[in-house]
């Protein structure tokens, strides 16, 4: 990679901390800064070009020739080695995806509807006898668990240490350079002492692989390195495909769009009263505060960017996050509007690379709340909700307190 940690003084440039902790509590007004400033912003504290607008970064994402996800799309050098799905590009994207993707296409997860809905009206029953709740751990926790785990097929044992996996996949792409300061170091530390117990976990070889499940994702995986298509080495790796997507993000998401109802009642009465608007509402939430903010890519050649040179061997930071909040692209973009159409948000990513794990993530959130639009009148706040901030690359709440009040439709 050349001059990929240098920029010409002529460059606009910032000195901005997008990750301390007050950013990651509160990062759309230096974001706002940001595409306010440039196209183009030189990051001084990543050594990164920050591309920012909402028609800027949906044009890097669709030309991956050019902006290139084969050298990582993190900002740790560690995180960027590992070859999973993610940190490939054609052809060898193709054949993982190809391997791993076929469980999670639309056709696929649309089949599990009626048993992903079923699961989902159960959660909603149960948590309506107590009324006071936990959001993150009583409902956004617990349909993806339970039907990810079930349909990774790993052992019972496994099944919370998931959670931590799957954070930790996020937290592990977070930023540790230039001199990484004590939170940047801590969240990277823990993210990698948490992938490497998934490592140990499914290196114990045979007598793992006899707990899982037949049929299951995990053992496709196997099957396939049986079959020569991937090395028994990639199972661990690419696991973590289905359990990132299919895990964090859509847990974070589920939270966001509880507070976000708790915060618009007028807006949950509208979903009440009109059960096409749950699939907007959903899209709405992750277009306005998207679970994974940005990732990176590594420009090829010369890049042009609105008149602005990016050097080739540059990492650039595209900031998915930014762009669902641009002026340019959106009407009053703060506004939470479950009417809205947002199905162009990039908050799933875009093009070659867009989130595998979309169609069940979209679909897991739409029953649980089609569900509770049937049964709960109001969800509104039971305290203080409180963000992590122990992730540099996922947002997501830690602790949402509600109080739900009955009431059918």
């Amino acid at each position: 990679m050349t001059n990929a940690y240098m920029s010409d003084s002529s460059y606009p440039s910032a000195d901005l901390d997008l990750f301390s902790d007050a950013a990651l509590l509160d990062p759309y007004p230096l974001y706002r800064q940001l595409r306010d400033q440039a196209p183009v912003v030189w990051l001084d504290s990543l050594g990164v070009y920050a591309i920012m607008r909402y028609d800027d970064v949906k044009s890097a994402l669709r030309d991956w020739k050019t902006f290139s996800s084969a050298q990582g799309v993190g900002l740790n050098p560690a995180f960027n080695e590992t070859r999973n799905m993610l940190q490939t590009d054609p052809p060898e994207h193709d054949h993982m995806r190809a391997i791993v993707g076929a469980p999670v296409t639309m056709a696929s997860v649309a089949a599990l509807t009626d048993q992903i809905q079923a699961e989902a009206d159960h959660i909603v029953d149960a948590v309506l006898e107590r009324g006071h709740i936990d959001g993150v751990r009583d409902l956004a926790w617990h349909l993806p668990l339970t039907i990810v785990s079930r349909f990774v097929g790993l052992p019972e044992s496994a099944r919370m240490q998931m959670l931590v996996w799957s954070e930790a996949a996020s937290n592990l792409a977070g930023p540790v350079r230039p001199q990484p300061s004590p939170a940047y170091a801590g969240r990277a530390s823990r993210a990698a002492e948490a992938i490497q117990g998934l490592f140990q976990f499914l290196g114990g070889g045979a007598a793992v692989r006899e707990q899982v499940a037949p049929g299951s994702w995990a053992a496709r995986l196997y099957e396939a390195a049986d079959q020569g298509k991937i090395p028994l080495a990639m199972v661990p790796i690419l696991l973590l495909d289905y359990i990132g997507p299919a895990l964090e993000t859509t847990i974070s998401a589920t939270g966001t769009l509880l507070a976000l109802f708790a915060q618009h009642p007028d807006q949950w009465d509208s979903v009440r009263s009109d059960a096409s608007l749950v699939a907007k509402a959903v899209n709405e939430a992750i277009r306005l505060d998207p679970p994974l903010p940005y990732f990176t890519r590594v420009s090829t050649v010369d890049a042009q960017i609105d008149g602005i040179s990016i050097p080739a061997g540059s990492r650039v930071l595209l900031g998915y996050a930014s762009a669902n909040r641009d002026e340019r692209a959106w009407e009053d973009p703060e506004r939470f509007d479950v009417t809205r159409d947002s199905s162009k948000h990039l908050g799933f990513g875009h093009g070659l690379h867009s989130c595998m794990g979309m169609h069940l993530a979209k679909l897991e959130m739409n029953c649980l709340f089609n569900a509770l639009r049937l049964r709960i009148q109001r969800i509104a706040f039971d305290g203080e909700p409180k963000r992590a901030v122990t992730n540099s690359a996922l947002r997501a709440y830690h602790h949402l307190p509600l109080l739900l009040t009955a009431g059918a439709i």
